[in-house]
Formats: C-alpha cells, sequence, structure tokens
C-alpha cells in the first residue's frame, strides 16, 4: 500500500508542478509524439528510476524527491524530442 501511494504521490507531484507555476514551455525539435505521449511515457520511466524506487522503500528519507522527479521529467521529454525554450514565472508576474 504504502508503494503505491508514493508511487501516486511522485506521479501526481509531477503532473501538478508540471502545470504550474514555472512550466516549461516545449515545442517540437524532433518528436513523432504528441508532447502529452512523450510526457506519459516520461512519466512511467521516472516511476522506474532508482530515486522513485528508493523514495517507495523509504519516504521519509527522500524528502526532495519531488524536485527531482520534476527535473528528470524535463530531462527526459527533452530526450523525446521537445526543446524547451523558456521558462515563464508566472508566479512573480506583475501584468
Amino acid at each position: 500500500m504504502m508503494l503505491r501511494l508514493c508511487t501516486l504521490t511522485g506521479a501526481l507531484m509531477a503532473a501538478v508542478l508540471l502545470s504550474g507555476c514555472g512550466e516549461p514551455i516545449f515545442e517540437n525539435a524532433g518528436s513523432h509524439n504528441s508532447l502529452v505521449e512523450d510526457q506519459q511515457a516520461c512519466a512511467v520511466e521516472v516511476a522506474k528510476s532508482p530515486a522513485a524506487l528508493a523514495c517507495r522503500q523509504n519516504p521519509a528519507a527522500h524528502p526532495d524527491y519531488q524536485s527531482l522527479a520534476f527535473a528528470d521529467m524535463i530531462d527526459c521529454t527533452e530526450r523525446k524530442g521537445w526543446g524547451t525554450n523558456s521558462f515563464p514565472d508566472r508566479c512573480n508576474s506583475t501584468g
């Protein structure tokens, strides 16, 4: 049960972070898939990473897992053929 909770929590945090403040804007740089398809594949890949496995074994020992998962999602998405052209800072915008 704890394994499933950690997995779902990590996936949820990645989704929230990708849709929230500082969301990177991706442009297709050669991928044959849609951005959503590639991000879903990356979510599976990140969930199988050593960091995710360690978090599942001892969630309290890995409080920074969500930020690592966010960075891993961006790296994976870029490897799949999507380039980031900017990181808008919508949280601190004044206009």
